[in-house]
């Protein structure tokens, strides 16, 4: 089942957890199975608008960078071939300004 969720982060510097943050938006309760946590395909487009940056980053976002996505950006395309991408170790963390994404979930 593939998934898609097109949203704008708020104008904060916060980081927010990419699982957290979908359940939020579509007000799924994580904890009745009807959205996976696991995929096996994800992709993370930033919308071509953007004025400043995304960083898709891990847990570890205090310490290291991640991947600064803008609005020209390249897509993040990650696949595998079983549920092996936990959408819980991917965080988001946009620039000052307001930033669209568009996020595509594909799993089993």
């Amino acid at each position: 089942m593939t998934r898609t969720f097109g949203f704008t982060l708020p104008a904060d510097t916060n980081t927010r957890n990419l699982y957290t943050y979908l359940c939020t938006i579509t007000g799924v309760n994580p904890n009745d199975g009807s959205f996976r946590e696991r995929c096996t395909h994800l992709i993370i487009v930033p919308t071509s608008g953007n004025s400043g940056t995304i960083t898709i980053c891990d847990s570890n976002n205090a310490n290291t960078g991640g991947i600064i996505l803008a609005g020209t950006s390249a897509p993040i395309v990650i696949r595998t071939t079983g549920n092996d991408i936990c959408l819980r170790d991917f965080y988001m963390k946009p620039s000052a300004a307001s930033q669209g994404l568009q996020v595509m979930v594909t799993s089993f």
